[in-house]
């Protein structure tokens, strides 16, 4: 019986050109997945595997002494927050680099804050997703919400929820180009 399935398939399939019985039947229904090899590959990896969780929030407007306390912990990520405005990641290693001088450190002020955007680099547009997430879900949001990078967040509390990491579009590229 199977050998008999199995030639009718293959008949149909390559001398007629048409769909294997089974496929035709899925397509009318509506159940045929149609995503492609990216897609597939997104789907089935979770966002907490491709995410950098070295990630420190950050007000727009920080002293000097907090300016400091950043460059020190050395988080590949910055997110800076500032009422009323969506939230903006920063490279933190390129902020470090920005202020590797002691020169330019020794120039600020003490009492005076520092706009912590005003230092050249890259300026990302964020938006975030729940950690539950897979990185096709992730890029499809990203793509929805015209962002370049997801952080996640864990409802571990109902009314803080924590920050649990940054994932990029890069990360998603290297991901599946590796």
């Amino acid at each position: 019986a199977m050998i008999a399935i199995v030639v009718a398939t293959l008949t149909n399939t390559q001398i007629f050109k048409q769909k294997s019985p089974h496929l035709a039947i899925l397509d009318i229904g509506g159940n045929r997945s149609r995503l492609s090899v990216f897609e597939m590959t997104l789907q089935r990896i979770g966002i907490t595997s491709l995410m950098n969780s070295n990630v420190q929030t950050t007000p727009r407007m920080i002293s000097k002494k907090q300016l400091l306390k950043i460059i020190s912990s050395k988080s590949r990520w910055l997110i800076v927050e500032e009422n009323n405005h969506p939230p903006i990641l920063l490279n933190g290693r390129e902020l470090e680099k920005g202020y590797a001088d002691t020169e330019v450190l020794d120039k600020l002020d003490e009492e005076k804050e520092v706009d912590i955007l005003s230092i050249p680099g890259e300026q990302l547009r964020v938006t975030t997703l729940h950690f539950q997430a897979t990185a096709l879900e992730a890029w499809q949001h990203m793509e929805e919400e015209n962002a370049d990078a997801v952080y996640v967040t864990g409802t571990f509390d109902v009314y803080a929820p924590a920050l649990s990491g940054i994932i990029t579009r890069h990360d998603i590229d290297n991901y599946y180009h590796s």
